[in-house]
């Protein structure tokens, strides 16, 4: 069997390196090349590293751009400041930051480094069903496989051609973000979230990086969501502007242009394999639709396509169809708590339930639970509990 994956992010890096461990051929194709710098908050949660440390990653320190954090600071629109344990797994990883440049570098290398075939920088240009098999067209190539992995991002063309749900314009949310050298924060092991009301249900962050450095920017929620009128430029610049951080930000100074991208904000409900064709990480909407963050389900749903298709082609082919694993599994340990995050954001977490909660945080006899709210941490009954305290 060969399998060829589109996209060699965290998820295609990571399905492509159990399925090499596996000895199955697979090839990932990128149109970039690697190093390659990828725009995101470089936000990595503990529990991205229970896969990473199954592809021999086991801290950040191996970075050198990595950054554990320990706590979370949070800055509301009233001025109240907030600080809450960030959790280790397990194994004991800390919630970091790493550079998206360093980190889907060492992802790749180490697929590369088990067998699995990498071409960079070319784009996909067509993909065809012919028969049993797939040609995938890039560049002046032609590839020919069993199995196609969708790893490609939110504009999946894997997504658009065999499943037909692209996500639309208005399920898309929007991040701008740069990265600072010279940031001085008082508490350098924290994530920084800063809630500004003009742009919630997004927020903005300073993420810091080892070195004094910092990725610094503001999310834009999509627009099913909430419509913001201010411009992600003038958002940037409020948030650089805050009195309440101008002692960090004093010799802060821009080492790159500000860059945007989009994130889904769509939980897909059917599923995520059809006719020998996957979906993983972005490409499946797999994304805390509180937050954001993705890289640690894209690890993992990346892992799981690999177990399905090493566990079919070895074991079980006789039993059952391909995908039904990695479509059960992947529904229940990911999309359904995702689904049910959604249900909370729609509920509990609208703007003016939001900015009662801020406004009465004093009053509030837990505090943790005001922070874990918003963080998309509080389970259902916390947050039905706060939002009829604060009525």
């Amino acid at each position: 069997m060969k399998v060829l994956i589109i996209g060699g992010g965290p998820a295609g890096a990571s399905a492509a390196y159990f399925l090499a461990k596996a000895q199955i051929e697979v090839t990932v194709i990128d149109k970039a090349k690697f190093p390659r710098d990828k725009t995101c908050g470089d936000g990595v949660s503990a529990r991205a590293f229970y896969t990473l440390f199954r592809m021999g990653i086991r801290s950040a320190q191996e970075f050198t751009s990595g950054q554990e954090i320990s706590s979370v600071y949070q800055l509301d629109w009233y001025g109240n400041r907030n600080f809450i344990d960030a959790p280790r797994n397990l194994y004991g990883n800390p919630f970091s930051v790493i550079s998206r440049k360093e980190f889907d570098h060492a992802l790749i290398t180490k697929a590369v480094g088990a067998g699995a075939t990498l071409i960079e920088g070319v784009s996909v240009t067509e993909i065809r069903k012919d028969g049993n098999d797939f040609r995938v067209h890039f560049g002046n190539r032609t590839e020919k496989a069993d199995v196609v992995v969708g790893a490609d991002g939110v504009n999946s063309l894997v997504r658009s051609k065999f499943f037909q749900s692209p996500f639309l314009p208005t399920e898309k949310a929007f991040a701008y973000r740069a990265y600072f050298e010279n940031v001085n924060l008082d508490f350098q092991n924290s994530y920084h979230f800063v809630y500004l009301k003009e742009l919630y249900p997004g927020y903005a962050w300073i993420f810091p990086l080892s070195g004094n450095k910092a990725n610094i920017g503001v999310s834009y929620p999509a627009v099913e969501d909430h419509k913001v009128t201010i411009k992600p430029e003038e958002a940037f610049e409020n948030l650089l502007s805050l009195p309440s951080l101008q002692k960090e930000l004093k010799n802060a100074k821009m080492v790159d242009r500000p860059r945007g991208y989009h994130i889904p904000m769509r939980v897909g409900k059917g599923s995520l394999v059809k006719d020998s064709v996957f979906l993983c990480g972005d490409s499946a909407g797999l994304v805390d639709p509180i937050t954001g963050d993705g890289i640690d389900f894209a690890l993992e749903s990346g892992s799981m396509v690999a177990e399905d298709i090493i566990d079919y082609t070895k074991i079980n082919w006789r039993k059952r169809k391909l995908g039904d694993l990695y479509n059960d599994k992947c529904h229940r340990n990911i999309v359904d708590s995702l689904r049910l995050k959604e249900l909370q954001k729609k509920v509990f977490l609208r703007k003016n339930a939001v900015d009662r909660y801020f406004k009465n945080r004093s009053k509030v006899h837990d505090q943790f639970l005001v922070s874990s709210a918003v963080l998309g941490t509080a389970n259902s009954s916390d947050l039905l509990r706060l939002y009829l305290h604060t009525l």
